[in-house]
């Protein structure tokens, strides 16, 4: 304990440093835009721009991250300290050099490929902001705090949408303003959502899922991660994951409810609660035998028939169990389906270590040009990068790709690390978090897109600094021990 409270110290120190000639401390702007995040289309939305202005808006928090970042390098700059190193900084200088390559050889649009780039890796300033500030527990405890406060209100706005209806107060603002053929389409303004559909303020029900998602898992992450937790504290945050369950059913987001379904055996996995995992087991798979006996044999009045749900209501329950309605098949097998089989295949087959570039048109071409014209209505697929393992190896090719999935697996290596021994349970709980998000993330990106994202990709960036910030403190007390 005492080498780890002296590399607690030397941060705090370091830390005390860093904050000398800095106008406004850092960790408060962190603190800015994650109250602000999740309202961010919905307060920009009423502001009296132009649609190229408001447009330019939305990337207003990313400009704000990099000039934040900008102040916290100079002012290390400025006091002769080092930059930080964690153990993907490499990969990720390697990811990015394999993307500009891929789309000089290409001939691919430079505006376009950095355009989708950024989409993948925009608030990748959140890291190495959080990694060179060296947060402490008390600044950790009040962010986690903030986002639940949020969750749990916009779990309140969610269900009243569902039960009374979303009216346009709750739309995002359309605009035609166009950067490269690139045009920012809302998915409810281009093609609805579903009757009954909660989306908070995010604007899309996806959005409002992975949030709500997010702060669950980190909620289970805190059950499991602090041994010492009052009955009447945890009985709350249950009370809480009930609430939050509910809305992702209302959100009509199917991969998001069997995330968190499978959020709880995983938490048990990395948390050694073993004895705990064989009973809820048991229990998931006593339940879905149950689903699965009254979807195959139940009668129409509780069977399977396929509901089109931005025509017609079908309760939340119902939306699970059409998975195992004929039409659904033939739905996905159009669509997800076809991405993952044919298109998958045929960039298999083709063996680019490189991709065909971050650029989304020049892919679906070199695609095309490979299957010799079979792939033909893959230019006009809007839901390409639904799919988005097969989308990334479109991009970056085995090559990209393996960096990216390497990346991955340092982090996760990391977070499992910081949950197994950081000292203090607020650490404890996010490195258990994740663990378990992106084990669930390989899931998640055959059907979603977690990384690209707005809301999942912050929040992804955000914890992960927070995880290499204790990853760390644990490695200086390591090395201490080491010394005496």
């Amino acid at each position: 304990m005492m080498p780890y409270l002296k590399a607690n110290n030397y941060l705090h120190k370091l830390n005390n440093r860093d904050q000398d000639v800095i106008i406004f401390r850092p960790y408060w702007a962190i603190v800015a835009i994650t109250l602000f995040f999740p309202f961010e289309d919905f307060i920009l939305k009423w502001l009296p721009f132009s649609n190229r202005l408001y447009s330019i808006s939305r990337f207003g928090s990313e400009a704000f991250l990099l000039v934040t970042l900008a102040v916290v390098v100079l002012n290390r700059i400025w006091k002769r300290l080092p930059l930080r190193r964690t153990p993907i900084d490499v990969l990720l200088g390697c990811f990015i050099l394999i993307a500009a390559i891929s789309i000089f050889l290409n001939d691919a649009s430079f505006l376009r490929a950095l355009i989708n780039l950024n989409a993948l890796l925009r608030y990748l300033a959140i890291y190495y902001i959080i990694v060179n500030l060296n947060i402490n527990e008390s600044e950790t405890r009040k962010l986690i705090k903030i986002m639940v406060v949020i969750a749990i209100v916009e779990s309140f706005i969610g269900i009243m949408q569902h039960l009374f209806g979303i009216s346009r107060f709750w739309f995002p603002r359309e605009t035609d303003f166009e950067v490269a053929g690139f045009k920012k389409e809302f998915v409810i303004l281009k093609s609805g959502v579903e009757i009954g559909a909660a989306i908070g303020t995010f604007g899309w029900s996806v959005s409002l899922a992975f949030y709500i998602l997010i702060n669950s898992i980190i909620l289970l992450g805190i059950i499991f991660g602090n041994s010492q937790l009052s009955t009447k504290k945890r009985t709350l945050i249950y009370i809480i994951l009930t609430i939050f369950l509910s809305v992702i059913l209302f959100t009509y987001s199917r991969i998001t409810f069997f995330a968190i379904i499978f959020a709880f055996p995983l938490m048990l996995v990395y948390s050694g609660k073993k004895i705990a995992l064989l009973k809820l087991l048991f229990m998931l798979i006593f339940l879905f035998s149950i689903l699965l006996f009254i979807s195959v044999l139940g009668d129409k009045t509780v069977g399977i028939n396929y509901i089109r749900e931005k025509k017609e209501y079908a309760n939340p329950v119902d939306h699970i169990r059409m998975i195992f309605s004929e039409e659904y098949f033939i739905r996905k097998k159009e669509g997800r389906q076809w991405i993952l089989q044919e298109v998958g295949k045929t960039v298999l087959g083709s063996g680019s270590l490189i991709g065909f570039s971050a650029d989304d048109e020049t892919a679906k071409k070199k695609i095309v040009d490979h299957s010799k014209g079979a792939l033909k209505r893959l230019i006009s697929f809007t839901t390409f990068e639904d799919v988005y393992w097969v989308a990334m190896l479109s991009y970056f090719g085995f090559i990209g790709l393996g960096l990216f999935i390497w990346i991955l697996y340092r982090l996760y290596c990391c977070s499992k690390l910081v949950g197994k021994y950081a000292k203090n349970y607020i650490f404890r709980s996010i490195g258990l978090y994740m663990t378990v998000y992106i084990a669930l993330s390989f899931l998640l990106n055959f059907i979603n897109r977690p990384f690209e994202n707005r809301i999942s990709s912050y929040y992804f960036w955000l914890f992960a600094g927070l995880v290499m910030t204790e990853y760390y403190r644990i490695k200086l007390s390591l090395n201490n021990i080491k010394r005496s």
